[in-house]
């Protein structure tokens, strides 16, 4: 259950604080000749304008929102879904024209409505749950805007509106779809290991065949298809090399400020850490970021799920706003400190 904040704009003379300076004049105007009707016409404006407050309080008292959360957890364009839960909506609709709902959007993400893509939305009556979907735009935090629902009197008296700010928290990872797949191969140029698919299979050197499954096309083995009358594709001999450095600058090439492909290098970082993770490689990371004793942020060589989730963590948290150490003392850092048989990635960019 969270609290909601609730304001009104209606008719200046509905409004709670006049309501004394009504009530006074009512009673002057009661003993004044014919004008009898102007204070009675004051009172109709009186008693609307206490039974608006009074409204106002049975909807704080008594309604409940509640708001349930199914993924902290989402990667860039991404969506999730989240769920407002409200308790005697009927209390609303039973006072409500028109109803509006308002939706936030930001740079960094935009919520909507289920099955709606504008952002103010009129409905004939509110239900009393409401699916909302959030798309993480950016990659990093989210804290979603408040959420307001507008209803408009009866007799055109103005209107109410809910605030409600959602009490949720997302992280948004970068992406690690491969939809850049040239601009990765480039970093995992890996001296004479140069490799299309795998950074971990040396495709010099095949050693058997099996049945196909999903591989890529220029790995199938023509010869002993045609030998075994159903589609084979080829078997490689694993290097003994599996363990990577990827080294992150996110330094200016001029050693000034902050590269401006800043999520570009962050993205690609992301991506190359996957490939090699999801190749059975182990991998460490370095970053250029100092923490607040001043030290370069590393995590440690590590393998399997746990650890792309750790390296993905690390880069969603980068902000413009850190401090960052220079490339001319990072670097002679990561080569002193790295797992000295590990294989260096260096992700940076010169222009």
């Amino acid at each position: 259950m969270t609290p909601m904040n609730i304001s009104t704009n209606v008719f200046f003379l509905l409004e709670k604080r006049i309501q004394i300076v009504l009530f006074s004049v009512i009673l002057i105007l009661l003993f004044v000749p014919y004008l009898s009707i102007l204070s009675f016409v004051l009172a109709i404006f009186l008693a609307a304008s206490v039974y608006i407050e009074r409204y106002t309080k049975r909807l704080t008292s008594q309604m409940d929102v509640t708001w349930r959360q199914f993924d902290s957890i989402l990667f860039k364009d991404d969506r999730c879904k989240f769920t407002l839960d409200l308790t005697n909506v009927h209390l609303l609709n039973e006072m409500s024209t028109k109803t509006y709902i308002r939706t936030p959007k930001d740079g960094h993400y935009v919520v909507n409505l289920e099955g709606h893509t504008e952002s103010i939305i009129e409905l004939d009556e509110l239900p009393s749950d409401f699916v909302f979907e959030l798309t993480g735009n950016r990659r990093g935090p989210i804290e979603v805007a408040e959420i307001s629902i507008t209803i408009s009197l009866p007799l055109s008296l103005g209107t109410l509106t809910l605030y409600l700010a959602p009490p949720l928290r997302w992280t948004v990872y970068p992406s690690i779809s491969s939809t850049h797949a040239q601009r990765i191969r480039s970093h995992l140029k890996l001296g004479e290991r140069v490799s299309k698919y795998s950074p971990i299979k040396d495709r010099l050197l095949q050693i058997s065949s099996k049945p196909y499954e999903d591989e890529p096309s220029r790995q199938i083995d023509w010869y002993a298809t045609a030998k075994k009358s159903t589609l084979q594709t080829k078997l490689y001999q694993p290097v003994n090399q599996d363990m990577f450095t990827v080294y992150l600058d996110l330094s200016a090439s001029n050693g000034i400020g902050l590269h401006h492909k800043f999520e570009e290098l962050i993205e690609d970082t992301a991506l190359v850490s996957r490939e090699l993770i999801e190749s059975g490689g182990k991998v460490e990371l370095f970053v250029n970021r100092l923490d607040q004793k001043g030290h370069v942020n590393h995590l440690s060589i590590q393998e399997g799920a746990k650890q792309l989730k750790n390296i993905l963590a690390l880069l969603s948290s980068l902000s413009e706003q850190d401090y960052y150490m220079g490339s001319t003392r990072f670097s002679p850092y990561v080569t002193k400190i790295k797992n000295k048989q590990a294989q260096l990635i260096k992700i940076a960019s010169t222009n």
